[in-house]
């Protein structure tokens, strides 16, 4: 995307970081929960081992990319620093080393970054990377490594394969995974071939039996299958295709999201049906009608559909946005990547024009006094749009936005003439410009004209009314991105807001004409709320975390800064229905179909497992909890997950030790694991006190032990039915009254 030049921010701004790899981020590549970082020293510090972007807004993308800095040009390399220049702009920033922490200082105006190497490390130094195939192709269900040999820059294998899901490792010297490499767009493996590789796309799945050599360029991120010797004769052809089609959206009216089956037509997919205004993309299914790809539009300029023809598509592009009402045929073809609607029957008339217009301005920035950048919506006047109002010096610019508020581009000073706006007058404007930085204070007039591309800036004499309102502002109604939750004024002068609320986190907004001026959250550290009753605010404090759900009532006093807190549902909603243990169990590591279900007493679930090692060779396995089970990782993914506070940490036995939540919709390789000595063990996790415990299992046999003020445990299977000696599978072990499910 397009950079522009630097400008400057004011000082004391919050930095908000965001990537796959940045140290103590919340979540990786998340616009709306990145990494926070705090000015000190006149500069911005942070630590990430990948590829990242900055910005002074979080958000969704259009907020977050329209406060972000890219690189300048290069960096300029030393021994073990290297520096370069920020501009305004939405390009990721790339490391001067891949693959190496690095420590990060961006200047408080941010115009300048500074990345400084670890000791022991220099801009000398080459990661020599190496490769290896993962799956099941040579016929263990458990999936296992593959060694590969470079040749020449290509990473090669030659051998017997099996039918089976498979990947590329990327593994740096010491054998750790510095990468996971899969499919980029086709991910099913039927017949020799190149394949379109990527970082993190959708695991391969092949079909192939036979020998084979599987050969991958780094370079050019193409896998390349070809067959050796004698191949299996390809079977007759399934007259089921290996691969379908399904849309799924909202175009057929239903808000949730559904899947809307398409039949094969001579290589093309169609479906005819009555439609309504919507987004929608489309499934790519294996046979199990699995989704193994998602396909949409493949440009901005295809991504809104409002008439019938033709429009391009691409593998995880844009979702696209239909106006369409009516009865329509959807049909695609997956050789041109094309996508082409034609109507069928009667199709409602057009609407009337809309006296509104389908493109509006809006001013976005922090000179209507919040810091941390806020829209106002301009209004239409004879082709020109207005605000008038109270201004502050800050930086800003013009969004212009859809019908729905989204915003289309990005519009502000033409020249770096024109960017420093010191008193009234005309400035040029342009697409992706730079920020103007304003110094006004005061009642102004701002005039933009998009014809001419100028915006005018005049004194206001009159008077400008201030209109002082609270508002909720955090994901209390079931959201996963902040909304605004507007308060009442009672003639006592508190606030107040009723309604259905759930678990999430939250403060209280000052608005003056609808624009935040001042936040409140807790005073205090603890900023729980596990019961109703009254919490102390302070400006700027920490957001609350509010446990509690159903109808509730929150009032607030901006006179005592209370925040009195009514009703809801009395007991915490932090403790799981059910959890299950995940890691190196089992004959089939890391299953997310058959993990090791815990038994819940309580707040707090226990189970007796072995834990095995990761792989020949290793004396320690990994482990972590989640709260569903599933066919794939998406199944698991969508639920909370619970694991260690740094990655890979080994964690002490006999010990309580904290665990972190990783919230539903977290990637698995963003939720860090714990390391262990394989053994046997018991595994506890306790939602009231936090911790998880891990205590050794000291018998090496089945039978039923009885210590001192101990009942001899029983065992029993799943269905109930006393077993002498267990092994080989799950039982229900019974001892003092208490029953803990464990694995033989």
């Amino acid at each position: 995307m397009f950079c522009a030049a630097v400008i400057s921010l004011a000082a004391h701004a919050t930095l908000y970081v965001t990537g796959g790899s940045v140290t103590d981020a919340p979540a990786a590549w998340k616009p709306e929960n990145p990494l926070v970082v705090n000015e000190a020293g006149g500069v911005y510090t942070f630590q990430a081992s990948g590829k990242f972007k900055i910005s002074t807004a979080k958000g969704n993308w259009d907020t977050f990319n329209g406060g972000a800095k890219c690189l300048d040009g290069d960096w300029n390399k030393a021994t073990k620093t290297a520096t370069a220049n920020l501009k305004t702009g939405s390009d990721d920033i790339n490391p001067p080393l891949d693959g190496t922490e690095i420590t990060y200082e961006v200047s408080s105006d941010l115009s300048t970054i500074k990345a400084t190497l670890p000791d022991g490390k220099t801009f000398g130094d080459k990661v020599d990377y190496s490769y290896a195939l993962y799956g099941q192709i040579t016929g263990n269900t458990a999936w296992e490594d593959i060694t590969m040999t470079e040749n020449n820059g290509v990473w090669e294998w030659t051998g017997t394969v099996v039918a089976g899901d498979f990947g590329i490792k990327k593994l740096s010297p010491d054998g750790t995974q510095a990468a996971w490499i899969s499919a980029d767009g086709t991910a099913t493996v039927s017949a020799a071939g190149v394949y379109a590789a990527k970082v993190g796309g959708t695991d391969w799945s092949s079909t192939l039996a036979g020998e084979y050599t599987f050969s991958f360029n780094p370079e050019t991120m193409k896998l390349t299958i070809t067959a050796q010797g004698t191949v299996p004769p390809t079977p007759d052809p399934d007259p089921t295709p290996a691969v379908k089609y399904a849309l799924h959206g909202q175009i057929t009216g239903n808000s949730a999201w559904e899947s809307i089956t398409m039949t094969e037509n001579n290589g093309v997919w169609e479906w005819t049906g009555t439609v309504v205004a919507g987004e929608f993309g489309i499934k790519i299914l294996d046979a199990d009608l699995n989704q193994t790809g998602w396909i949409s539009a493949a440009t901005d300029a295809d991504k809104n559909i409002t008439a019938v023809g033709t429009y391009n598509a691409s593998a995880n592009g844009t979702n696209w946005s239909s106006t369409l009402e009516g009865e329509y045929t959807f049909s695609f073809n997956p050789e041109t990547m094309q996508l082409t609607i034609t109507a069928q029957g009667t199709v409602p008339p057009t609407p009337d024009p809309d006296p509104t217009p389908a493109v509006k301005y809006a001013l976005h920035g922090q000179i209507t006094g919040d810091p941390n950048w806020a829209s106002s919506e301009l209004t239409e006047a004879d082709g020109k749009w207005v605000w008038t109002g109270k201004i502050v010096a800050g930086d800003f610019g013009i969004k212009s936005i859809d019908a729905s508020g989204k915003q289309i581009e990005w519009i502000n000073a033409a020249t770096d003439a024109d960017k420093n706006i010191s008193a009234a007058g005309v400035y040029a404007a342009k697409v992706n410009g730079t920020n103007w930085s304003n110094t006004l204070e005061g009642n102004y007039t701002l005039t933009f004209d998009p014809a001419a591309l100028t915006l005018t800036i005049a004194k206001y004499e009159g008077d400008v009314s201030v209109v002082k309102s609270y508002a909720l502002k955090g994901t209390i109604t079931g959201t996963e991105e902040w909304v605004s939750i507007p308060m009442t004024e009672g003639e006592d002068g508190t606030w107040s807001w009723t309604g259905d609320v759930k678990a999430g986190s939250f403060g209280v907004q000052y608005l003056e004409n609808g624009i935040q001026q001042k936040w409140y959250a807790s005073a205090n550290e603890a900023a729980a709320i596990d019961a109703p009753g009254d919490y102390n605010a302070t400006e700027n404090g920490k957001n609350w975390t509010l446990n509690l759900e159903g109808k509730m009532t929150f009032t607030y006093n901006p006179t005592t800064l209370l925040l009195s807190v009514t009703g809801g549902s009395q007991s915490p909603v932090g403790t799981p229905e059910k959890v299950y243990l995940v890691g190196n169990f089992g004959d089939t590591h890391w299953s997310t179909a058959d993990p090791v279900e815990m038994t819940k007493d309580g707040d707090k679930f226990s189970v007796e497992a072995e834990l095995k090692a990761a792989k020949t060779g290793m004396e320690d396995g990994y482990f972590s909890f989640v709260t569903a089970k599933g066919a794939s990782w998406d199944d698991v993914n969508g639920s909370d997950r619970y694991g260690a506070k740094t990655k890979d940490e080994a964690i002490t036995v006999s010990t309580d030790v904290e665990y972190e939540k990783f919230a539903a919709g977290v990637n698995a390789s963003a939720a860090n694991s714990w390391t262990l000595k394989a053994g046997k063990y018991v595994f506890t996790i306790d939602f009231e006190k936090g911790v998880v415990r891990v205590e050794p299992k000291t018998s090496t046999g089945v039978e039923n032990i009885s210590t001192a003020g101990e009942a001899a445990a029983e065992y029993y299977n799943l269905q109930g039915v006393r077993v002498a000696n267990p092994a080989n599978g799950v039982f229900i072990r019974v001892a003092n009254g208490k029953a803990v499910k464990v694995r033989r």
